[in-house]
């Protein structure tokens, strides 16, 4: 069982649980509206722009991995594998421009032009 963010990095050989995700990212933005408001949405911006890259990661894995297994046992299955993948590619690309807007928006405050 994890007892912190530290045992994230002690375990290496073990992938993080849902439970050490929710923590990290509690950490990351538990100061989102304490001090500087334009650091809280600098952020969001890194925090959603990691968020969509292993997106975009896992999307390319899924594809890889059911290609390496000998291809897909049918067209349906490349489908639904192909769909899916092209689903979280398309939600990385969402939240891409979403990191790209909070640190617009963090530019326009710290020069006080955000309304």
């Amino acid at each position: 069982e994890s007892r912190g963010l530290g045992d994230v990095y002690k375990r290496q050989d073990q992938a993080p649980s849902e439970d050490d995700i929710v923590r990290l990212a509690d950490s990351i933005l538990s100061g989102a509206f304490v001090g500087d408001f334009a650091v809280a949405l600098e952020r969001a911006a890194a925090f959603t722009d990691v968020v969509a890259l292993g997106l975009r990661v896992e999307a390319r894995r899924m594809v890889t991995r059911a290609e390496a297994n000998g291809g897909f046992s049918s067209d349906a299955d490349e489908k639904a594998v192909r769909t899916k993948a092209a689903r979280l590619m398309h939600t990385a690309g969402s939240l891409m421009a979403t990191a790209k807007d909070f640190q617009h928006g963090a530019n326009l405050w710290r020069r006080g032009r955000l309304e």
